[in-house]
Order: C-alpha cells, then sequence, then structure tokens
C-alpha cells in the first residue's frame, strides 16, 4: 500500500510544470533558476551539384522498395485479421531499383506457406534496414558512404554463406565477391587508421553493420568483413531454411547482384562527389561553431550517426585541437567522466580532477549523452542531424536546459538545428511512406515540422515552451484532482492492486472486442550486460503497439492507431471487467511481443514493459 501511494506521488511530482517546482521551492524559501533557451535557429545549406545528383539517384533507386514495403506491411496487417487461405501472404518485389533481397528469404518461396509470424519479424527487420540507410544519407556524405558499403559488405556476406552451404557455385561467387571487394572495403577517410580499437570493437550508436541494421563499419580488408559478416548470428539464423528445394534460389542469386550493382554505383557518385565538391552543411555548421566560440560559448553537438562523429571530430580539431571530443558508444568508463569532466567540471565533478586541466569547449556526441547526463555549462546545442523522434531531440536539449547550482551565475543557451534541403526531404518522405506516417505529424506531442524550425509559423514550439513554463494543462488538473482524492479519500488498495499498472482507459462503444496495450521496451536493472544494450540498442525505449481482437493479435501500429482514433474525447470511461481475464490478456500480448523478437535472439534481460491499456467492448 505504503509503495503504490509512494508511486502514485511521484508520478504527480516528476509532472508538474515548470512553474510549479518553482512555486514550490519558493514555499520552503528556496530558488529554482534555469538556463535561458534562446529562439531556435535554423542551419540551411544547399547541397552541392554533384551531391544533390547523389541524392536523387538514391531517390530514383529507392523510391519502389518504398511503396513494396509499405504494400508489405499493409499486406501483413491484412492478413493477421483473415482466415484460413486468406491469411497468405501476397505481396510482389518491385520490377527495378534496389530490392533488398537479401532480407527478404520468404518471398522467395517456391509454395506460399510462409507464416504469419514469419512475415510480421521480415516486414519489421527489412523496414529498419531501410529506414536505418535514409538516416545515414541525411546525416553525411560519410555515414552514407558507410551504409552503403555495410549493406554491400551484407550482400556478399550472403552469397558466400550459401556457397559454403553447396547452394551456389563457389568459384562463381568468389569472382563476384573479388568484383565488389575493392569498393566495400574502401576507407571511408584516413581517420578510419585512427579508430582506437576498443572504440572499433564496440560498435556504433544505431548506424550502420555488416548488415546495415546496427553497428558500424570500418576500413577493414574485405577479407575481414567476410569473416565478421559471416560471425553475425542473423545472416546464419536467416537462411537456416532457404535453399534450392524450397526456394527460388536462382531469382534471389541474380536479385542480389542487381542489388549490388545498383550499390556499387550509388557508391562510386559518393565518392566522387567526395572528392571533388566540399560538403556544404559541414561548411556551414563549422562557420556556426566559429561564431559560437567567439562569443566564449561551449557548444554541445549531436548526431545520430557514430560515423558523423567521427567525421565532425577530425574535421574540427584541424581547427579547434584539443577543444574538441567526442563521445559514442564505444567510449565508456573513465574515459568519457574525463571528457564530461572537461566540457562541464561543474556539474561533473571527479575524486581526482588531473594535475593539467585541459578543457573541452566542443563536445561532439550520439545520443548515448541525450539523457541523464547534466551539461548544463554548454551555451549551444547544435543538432547536426535532425533526430526523426521530437522525444528525442528534447531530451537532447534537457542535457542543458537543466537545473542550475546555487552558485551558477545564470546563463542563455542556444539551440540550432540543421535543417535539409528540399532534395533530402523528399528522401524523408520515402520514410514517412514505409513507416506509414509522416514526420510532419507527431500527434502524441501535438508537434509537426515548424518546431525543427525558426520560423515555428504554427507557434508548436511556443506550446510546447509555455507547458515547460507553467501553462495549466488538462493534465496538470487531473494530476491536481488525484492528488487531492489520494490526500483526503483512503485508498482501497485491495482493489487497487488488482488493476495492472500504467494508464488506462475502457472503451464502450468500440468497433471491436479486444485488449489494446502499449509497451516499451526496457532493459531489466542487472540482467542486460553493456554488450546487450550495445547490440540492441535500435529496440531500446521502442514502443510497441499490441492488439488482441477477435483471437488474433496484431502490432501494425497504422492500423492500431486508426481503430484508437475513433475514441471521442471527453467521453468518460467505462468500469473495468475482470480484473484476473484482463490481467491474462495482457500476460498474452507480452508474450506475444516477446516472440515477436524471436528471430533476432532478443536477450532475456530487455522486456516490454505495460506503460498503457484499453479495454475495448463492442457497442
Amino acid at each position: 500500500p505504503r509503495g503504490l501511494l509512494k508511486a502514485g506521488l511521484h508520478t504527480i511530482a516528476i509532472q508538474r510544470s515548470r512553474r510549479m517546482c518553482k512555486q514550490i521551492a519558493e514555499a520552503h524559501g528556496k530558488k529554482l533558476r534555469f538556463p535561458e533557451r534562446e529562439p531556435i535557429d535554423t542551419v540551411a545549406y544547399t547541397l552541392s551539384p554533384m551531391y544533390a545528383d547523389v541524392v536523387r539517384y538514391a531517390k530514383q533507386e529507392f523510391e519502389e522498395l518504398a511503396e513494396f514495403l509499405k504494400r508489405y506491411r499493409a499486406e501483413v496487417s491484412r492478413a493477421a485479421v483473415a482466415e484460413g487461405k486468406a491469411r497468405q501472404i501476397r505481396v510482389k518485389l518491385p520490377d527495378r531499383g534496389l530490392r533488398f533481397s537479401a532480407y527478404l528469404p520468404d518471398r522467395y518461396r517456391k509454395k506460399s506457406d510462409q507464416s504469419l509470424r514469419e512475415a510480421q519479424v521480415e516486414s519489421f527487420l527489412v523496414s529498419l534496414v531501410f529506414v536505418n540507410v535514409m538516416k545515414q544519407l541525411e546525416s553525411s556524405p560519410v555515414a552514407f558512404q558507410g551504409i552503403v558499403q555495410a549493406l554491400g559488405a551484407g550482400l556478399c556476406a550472403r552469397l558466400k554463406h550459401m556457397a559454403g552451404r553447396g547452394e551456389l557455385p563457389v568459384e562463381q561467387i568468389d569472382a563476384l565477391v573479388a568484383q565488389h571487394s575493392p569498393w566495400v572495403g574502401r576507407k571511408l577517410a584516413e581517420l578510419d587508421a585512427d579508430i582506437d580499437a576498443e572504440e572499433t570493437d564496440a560498435g556504433g550508436d544505431g548506424d550502420e553493420d555488416i548488415d546495415g541494421v546496427a553497428s558500424d563499419t570500418s576500413g577493414e580488408e574485405m577479407d575481414e568483413w567476410l569473416v565478421r559478416a559471416l560471425r553475425v548470428n542473423n545472416v546464419r539464423k536467416g537462411m537456416e531454411k532457404f535453399g534450392a528445394e524450397s526456394h527460388d534460389i536462382g531469382s534471389w542469386r541474380r536479385h542480389i547482384e542487381t542489388d549490388l550493382a545498383i550499390l556499387k554505383s550509388i557508391h562510386e557518385r559518393i565518392v566522387q562527389a567526395r572528392s571533388v565538391s566540399p560538403d556544404a552543411k559541414l561548411s556551414a555548421v563549422v562557420e556556426r561553431v566559429r561564431k559560437q566560440r567567439k562569443q566564449g560559448r561551449k557548444i554541445l553537438l549531436f548526431t545520430q550517426s557514430r560515423r558523423t562523429a567521427e567525421y565532425l571530430e577530425a574535421t574540427l580539431k584541424e581547427e579547434f585541437g584539443a577543444e574538441v571530443a567526442r563521445i559514442d558508444a564505444g567510449i565508456q568508463g573513465e574515459r568519457r567522466t574525463r571528457i564530461l569532466h572537461a566540457f562541464s567540471p561543474k556539474y561533473n565533478p571527479v575524486e581526482q580532477p588531473p594535475l593539467v586541466f585541459t578543457p573541452v569547449n566542443i563536445l561532439i556526441s550520439t545520443d548515448v549523452l541525450a539523457e541523464g547526463v547534466n551539461l548544463q555549462e554548454a551555451g549551444c546545442i547544435l543538432n547536426y542531424d535532425i533526430h526523426w523522434n521530437p522525444v528525442r531531440l528534447i531530451q537532447r536539449i534537457g542535457r542543458v536546459d537543466r537545473r542550475l547550482q546555487e552558485d551558477d551565475p545564470g546563463h542563455t543557451f542556444a539551440i540550432l538545428n540543421v535543417h535539409p534541403p528540399e532534395e533530402i526531404e523528399q528522401i524523408i518522405d520515402l520514410v514517412g511512406t514505409v513507416e506509414n506516417r509522416k514526420r510532419k505529424i507527431i500527434s502524441m506531442l501535438g508537434l509537426d515540422q515548424s518546431f525543427f524550425k525558426a520560423t515555428d509559423p504554427e507557434g508548436t514550439l511556443q506550446e510546447f515552451n509555455a507547458q515547460l513554463e507553467g501553462q495549466v494543462t488538462e493534465r496538470d488538473e487531473a494530476l491536481k484532482a488525484y492528488d487531492v482524492l489520494v490526500a483526503q479519500t483512503p485508498l482501497d488498495v485491495a482493489t487497487a492492486e488488482l488493476v495492472p499498472p500504467g494508464a488506462f482507459g475502457v472503451w464502450d462503444e468500440a468497433p471491436v472486442n479486444g485488449t489494446f496495450a502499449g509497451f516499451v521496451m526496457r532493459a531489466l536493472p542487472n540482467r542486460t550486460t553493456d554488450a546487450d544494450r550495445d547490440r540492441f540498442r535500435a529496440i531500446l525505449d521502442m514502443p510497441v503497439l499490441a492488439l488482441a481482437s477477435e483471437g488474433a493479435i496484431q502490432f501494425d501500429p497504422a492500423a492500431i492507431l486508426a481503430l484508437l482514433a475513433g475514441t471521442r474525447r471527453g467521453v468518460k470511461s467505462a468500469d473495468p471487467g475482470d480484473a484476473a481475464a484482463l490481467k491474462a490478456d495482457l500476460a498474452k500480448l507480452k508474450n506475444a511481443v516477446n516472440q515477436s523478437f524471436r528471430e533476432i535472439e532478443l536477450v532475456t534481460g530487455i522486456q516490454p514493459q505495460l506503460v498503457c491499456w484499453m479495454e475495448l467492448r463492442k457497442g
């Protein structure tokens, strides 16, 4: 009972607006102070003609794949609620352009006997790869080159694996791999040779792996790449049941060879553009960094891509030397602690300060620093690539926009967002197609794309700031009412403990009967190693929507959200049904979520955490 009450009150406390927090502090004779945010500023740039050609060519080769993935996911959603033979997945591969055949082995079955679960996993993974590639294109030329090479290595690895099993002619595959090895194994920059072994081994921050999914690539020799690729479990796992007896391996091979040729062509354009055209985005950012440093400000520069972080570090060190440091998933322990102390010593003290203090004034970081770190001494946050999840952008700002110590004189800080030009916006639209959503519409936060721009024509940033500073919202009023209720009315603890955790509701006039649950994938304390966190960083904090209805379970977020959009604001929730039955349904949904990640062998230390649920009763 005490734990329940304490948790409820804690939730209320942390949800208070900043103004309310200040009022509470003042009531206790204290004063809370925060850095003052300056209006968001946009760093604009124009692509060079050669890199604009790279982007146009990439869009041309990726757009049919994007439409295919949209159809595939829609087909999976349809089959999830169908019965009998109607549950079979029927979708045709693209006629031209990239096909990502390596990630779609079940599309080459000779018989239409693919299970729904296999289709769900396959469509999810290939969409993940696609979105990841597009993120690297937006991030930087070097990141895009790296992911293209990683994709090429993954294709070569699969061909070699099948040849090793006797399913493909060894000599022909060896010749094909030898043909592609020069561009797949090419160094991205001279800095590749200087990357510490500990960093290279640790992987990246959700950018690239040998399969284009998770870890980083470097300038290793091709043979080393292939050995590493063949050791990646999902290569073997995904190919265990793949063979000439059950699959059209001839078409699969031809499509992979086509993908390799297209990737090689994209790669050639990137390399040529990088060799003769300056990076306009980098140049625009360096100029802004100079201006901020002339004002004496420390700069916190965020990027999603580890490869981009390395690229920025090498470039900025040419001008600013030891003032520049980088933190990513490969920089841990004492080394990370020293860097944080050098950048923000007041808020990151160390037991034994260095004998000679060398300040870091420009800190480049991936989103490993987006949460739980105090960096209030920064005078500028520069988002080199805009995170496609606005929540993450807000978390970045929160590293600096934090409570100041009493002896801190206070300061203002700038927020600079590098906004992509129109050519790259078109690429981002492809991602919207794949994910069945538009980045411009983030309904959960009420933010649209204007949040990222200095003009902010629809006032979304002002609305966000107003809520943060103290505008009373309906949620505030509800929390206040709950606070009063808890204080004045004894809790029926026996009843409360029967109810599953999380926000809930009961929809009495729903179009279907069922149970909806919203989960977030979390790493359990003391049950997840750092290596597992790094390996599955793309999964951590991922929201997962699940709906059990009419004897089937579906995970398609677009379909689920479309269904839930039928709820009407202001309509009161009905009373919950049988608690035991509800708990059983939620347990089934949680188990189904775990099963959906089985193909990628997600460790048991990472589990879906229930955050909200709803009973649906058909009207």
